[in-house]
C-alpha cells in the first residue's frame, strides 16, 4: 500500500491510527538516514530541502535548515531535496556550490551550479545528467 493510501486508513476512525502515523514517520527518519550516509559516503558534504530557501531560477541555496552540512565550500557537492522514499525517481538534485554571498545580518546565499552528476544511491556519484 501507498503512503497515502495507509494515512486515509488511519483517518478513517481505525484504533490504530498513532501507531500506523508513528511507523509511517519512522520508516520515513530511517529513509532519511540512510539517504544521508549514502549522500556522505558519496562525498556530498550538505543536504537542504528544495523549498522556499531554494532559488532554482537564480541558483542559490540558503541553509536555513539543511538535513545536514559537514562544512560545505566552494567547490562541494550539495543534494537539494528529499530522500526518494516511496517514489520511482529521485526527488533530488545534486549541484556544485560556486561561491558564497554575504547578506544583511551575517546570513547568506550560496550560488550553485548543475554537477553533471547522478548519485546512484549505492555510496557513489557518477558523471551524467543530475536529477
Amino acid at each position: 500500500m501507498g503512503l497515502a493510501s495507509d494515512l486515509m486508513r488511519g483517518v478513517s476512525g481505525q484504533d490504530g491510527f498513532v501507531a500506523l502515523y508513528a511507523n509511517i514517520c519512522n520508516d520515513m527518519e530511517r529513509d532519511q538516514e540512510a539517504w544521508i550516509a549514502a549522500l556522505r559516503a558519496a562525498g556530498v558534504k550538505a543536504a537542504h530541502p528544495d523549498d522556499g530557501w531554494v532559488n532554482r531560477k537564480d541558483d542559490y541555496v540558503q541553509f536555513v535548515y539543511p538535513q545536514f552540512n559537514d562544512g560545505a565550500k566552494a567547490g562541494d557537492l550539495v543534494a537539494l531535496g528529499w530522500p526518494q522514499w516511496r517514489s520511482a525517481k529521485p526527488q533530488h538534485l545534486i549541484v556544485r556550490l560556486v561561491e558564497f554571498h554575504r547578506g544583511m545580518f551575517g546570513a547568506g546565499s550560496w550560488k550553485f551550479e548543475p554537477a553533471n552528476v547522478q548519485f546512484t544511491g549505492a555510496g557513489t556519484a557518477s558523471g551524467g545528467t543530475a536529477g
